[in-house]
């Protein structure tokens, strides 16, 4: 058999087959009070409340010394996390939302694994459907900016691309190359004989950031047949601008350089062979401050 309880006439407790039943006045809230250790403490005082409204169940605390809100429940709604009385992740049709309202407060997710696992996120679509692409944007100041996404196109390819609205930024195909954009149309791309830069007069740019106190600033740019990174596999072109002389001080200068040894031509070399290793065309500068070469 059930068992009621009543307060000033009003039932507020019953016994059912299940367990129990808290019942709130006409109008009113239903509450349960939980306290630990006698609840003489505001930190012990935690409260169950449902309110008459319908806006939602509520778990909160007294630890301040005033009610605050851990968590608001919603019918056929939303779930409310709180952290000091701050609204801060909240469920939605779409899935949550990580909100900081509160002036100056920064809204983050830290994922851990503090004891040799992997820290992961993953993003899951569908092997079918229409807009199945996975994807990160970037806000900024309330309006979209950037967006990581794989598989923009939707055709199964998975490339992952980074993009500024709808405009291309970089592109990565798998297994295959690597894109970069400038205002939306291909630069350069990498490629399995190494990279490709492409326009109507492609431009590569090397600058030397080194400052006015810097007498011997270079930007150097090294062709390398070996990763074993032998002088005898590399050749260098060298833009400079010296210091030996008031000419050099105030001229810019250019040099094609082989590291080589003397059985090659010795360093600083120009030579020009055909696929038999007969030089076509050949100057030779002995060693590094030597007599100048002839033309042979």
């Amino acid at each position: 058999s059930k068992t009621a309880l009543y307060y000033d006439n009003v039932k507020t407790f019953e016994t059912v087959n299940s367990g129990i039943k808290v019942l709130g006045p006409e109008g009113g809230s239903s509450f349960i009070y939980m306290y630990a250790d006698e609840g003489d403490d505001n930190a012990d005082q935690y409260m169950l409340k449902v309110e008459q409204d319908g806006t939602g169940f509520y778990i909160r605390n007294n630890v301040s010394g005033s009610t605050e809100t851990n968590l608001r429940a919603v019918g056929n709604g939303a779930v409310d996390l709180y952290y000091d009385n701050v609204k801060s992740l909240s469920t939605d049709s779409g899935g949550c939302t990580i909100q900081k309202d509160a002036s100056g407060q920064s809204a983050g997710l830290l994922i851990k694994a503090t004891n040799g696992g992997q820290a992961k996120l993953d993003l899951m679509t569908s092997l079918s459907g229409t807009n199945r692409a996975a994807r990160i944007d970037f806000h900024n100041q309330g309006a979209g900016q950037w967006t990581i996404i794989n598989d923009y196109e939707q055709n199964g390819d998975n490339q992952l691309g980074i993009r500024h609205g709808a405009e291309k930024a970089i592109e990565c195909q798998p297994d295959g190359d690597v894109e970069l954009y400038y205002n939306g149309v291909e630069k350069f791309a990498t490629a399995d004989y190494g990279g490709l830069m492409q326009g109507e007069r492609p431009v590569l740019r090397l600058l030397s950031t080194a400052n006015a106190s810097n007498t011997d600033p270079r930007a150097l740019l090294n062709f390398e047949a070996n990763a074993a990174n032998n002088d005898g596999d590399m050749y260098r072109i060298n833009f400079w601008e010296g210091s030996a002389t008031d000419y050099e001080a105030t001229h810019a200068h250019m040099s094609l350089r082989y590291h080589g040894d003397a059985t090659h031509g010795g360093s600083g070399s120009i030579s020009f062979r055909n696929e038999n290793s007969t030089a076509m065309l050949y100057m030779n500068r002995s060693g590094d401050g030597g007599t100048a070469g002839s033309w042979t």
